[in-house]
C-alpha cells in the first residue's frame, strides 16, 4: 500500500509478509483435529456421553506426552483403544506412530505415510528437522523421502546424509532454477563433491532408488558423484542436458565405463504399469507414497531379491513440498541400471600399495653390471682430475 506525505512530499511504501513459526510443527499434526478438553469446561457446550469417552479424549490430546515404556506398562488391551480412536479421528501423527511402533512392534501398522505441504519457490525450511527425525529413531525402518519443487540448494543435499536409513530419493528442484542461471550451487563440480562426501561420511548405506530432476547437471559428471554410493541400483535424471547425453544412445547401452546401463522406458501400455518406472513416476491416480513404493519393489526385482514385505520392514513414507506436477517439454527423462561387476572384476586380486615399495627395494640393492671395456681404476679416474 503506497501513502502519500505532502507535508514532506514523501512517497511511502508498506508491505507485509505472513509470520513464519521458528519452531517445527508438522511432527504433532495429522489431517484431523484434536479436540481441548477445556473447551468443554463451559456450559454451554456438549460434554463426553461417559467417562470412557472423556479419557479417550483427554489421551488423544496428550499423546505427544506419552511415553513408550509407559504405554507399554498398561499393555496393549488399553493401548489399542487409544491407537483407535487416533486412527478414527485422523489424529495419528508420527510422534504418535513413532511412540506406539517401540511400545509394541508387532501390533500396528508398521507404514506411515506423511505430507508436509508448503508453497512452491520457497526454501525447504523444514528439511532440517525432517533428517533429524528420521536419524534419532528408536528402531530400524526404511525411509521413503519425496522433495517437490522447493528451492534447493547445495547445503540441503548436504544435509541429506544424516539421513541413515534412506531407502527412496526423490528430488525434483524448482523450475525457477532451471529457466535461470544461477543453479543454487548445484552443478557439475558439486556432484563430485556430493559423491566424495558420502563416501567419506559412509552415507547412504541403504538407498536404493534416486530420482534427480529437473536439475542443471550433466550426466558425466553426475555419474561419477553417485557410483560410490554403496547400494544405488536405480537412478533417474531429468534435465535440459541429459537429451545431448542419451540422444542416439542404443537400447541397452552401458555409460561411465560400463558402470550404468541405459533402461529403455519407451513402452507405456497398461500391462507393463508396475515394470516401467517413467510410467509409474507420471501416473496421477495414485499418490507419491505409492510411487516411490512401486519403484523400490522395481528395483528389488531387477536385482533378483523378493519385494519389501511389509510385516518384516516398516517404513516412513514422506512428501515435502508442492505435489502439483509441471510438465516441461525441453526437459528429457532417463532410467539407468548399475551393471553389477563382472566375476573376473571380483576375483581379480586387488594391487597393494606394499608391492610397489617391495619391487622399488629389490631393484635399488641389486648391483649394476659394468662392461669390461669401459670399467677403469679409482687411481686413473683421480690422476685425470689432476
Amino acid at each position: 500500500m503506497e501513502t502519500f506525505d505532502p507535508t514532506t512530499g514523501q512517497m511511502c511504501l508498506e508491505t507485509t509478509t505472513s509470520v513464519q513459526s521458528m519452531l517445527s510443527a508438522w511432527q504433532g499434526q495429522g489431517s484431523g483435529r484434536r479436540d481441548n478438553p477445556k473447551t468443554y469446561r463451559q456450559r454451554h457446550t456438549t460434554g463426553s456421553s461417559s467417562l470412557y469417552a472423556m479419557a479417550l479424549r483427554s489421551c488423544v490430546w496428550n499423546i505427544d506426552l506419552f511415553m513408550p515404556e509407559a504405554l507399554k506398562y498398561a499393555e496393549w488391551y488399553y493401548a489399542e483403544r487409544i491407537y483407535k480412536q487416533l486412527k478414527t479421528t485422523d489424529t495419528f501423527t508420527l510422534t504418535a506412530w513413532s511412540i506406539f511402533r517401540t511400545a509394541f512392534p508387532k501390533e500396528i501398522d508398521l507404514d506411515y505415510q506423511f505430507r508436509i505441504p508448503q508453497k512452491r519457490s520457497t526454501a525447504p525450511r523444514e528439511l532440517g528437522s525432517i533428517a533429524s527425525r528420521l536419524s534419532n529413531l528408536s528402531f530400524d525402518c526404511l525411509s521413503f523421502l519425496c522433495i517437490q519443487n522447493l528451492s534447493l540448494k547445495s547445503g540441503h543435499l548436504m544435509a541429506l546424509l544424516k539421513i541413515p536409513n534412506l531407502a527412496v530419493l526423490a528430488l525434483e528442484q524448482d523450475h525457477a532454477y532451471t529457466y535461470s542461471k544461477y543453479d543454487g550451487g548445484i552443478n557439475d563440480k558439486f556432484m563430485r563433491d556430493w559423491g566424495r562426501a558420502v563416501y567419506e561420511k559412509g552415507a547412504f548405506t541403504k538407498l536404493r532408488v534416486l530420482i534427480l530432476r529437473h536439475f542443471s547437471v550433466g550426466m558425466e559428471f553426475t555419474f561419477k558423484g553417485i557410483t560410490v554410493f554403496p547400494a544405488l541400483y536405480l537412478v533417474n535424471m531429468d534435465s535440459w542436458f541429459l537429451k545431448l547425453d542419451v540422444l542416439g544412445a542404443k537400447s541397452g547401452q552401458t555409460f561411465k565405463n560400463g558402470r550404468w546401463r541405459h533402461l529403455p522406458t519407451d513402452d507405456q501400455h497398461d500391462h507393463a504399469r508396475n515394470q516401467n518406472p517413467q510410467t509409474t513416476w507420471k501416473r496421477t491416480d495414485i499418490t507419491s507414497h505409492r510411487k516411490m513404493e512401486i519403484i523400490y519393489d522395481f528395483a528389488s526385482g531387477l536385482l533378483h531379491q523378493p519385494p519389501r514385505t511389509r510385516l518384516a520392514e516398516p517404513s516412513i513414507s514422506i512428501v515435502y513440498g508442492d505435489s502439483r506436477s509441471v510438465e516441461d517439454r525441453k526437459s528429457y527423462s532417463a532410467w539407468f541400471v548399475r551393471v553389477p561387476p563382472s566375476a573376473e572384476d571380483t576375483k581379480a586380486p586387488v594391487k597393494r600399495a606394499g608391492d610397489d615399495s617391495e619391487n622399488t627395494k629389490d631393484e635399488a640393492s641389486k648391483k649394476r653390471k659394468v662392461r669390461q671395456g669401459k670399467q677403469k681404476d679409482i687411481g686413473s679416474l683421480l690422476g685425470g682430475f689432476a
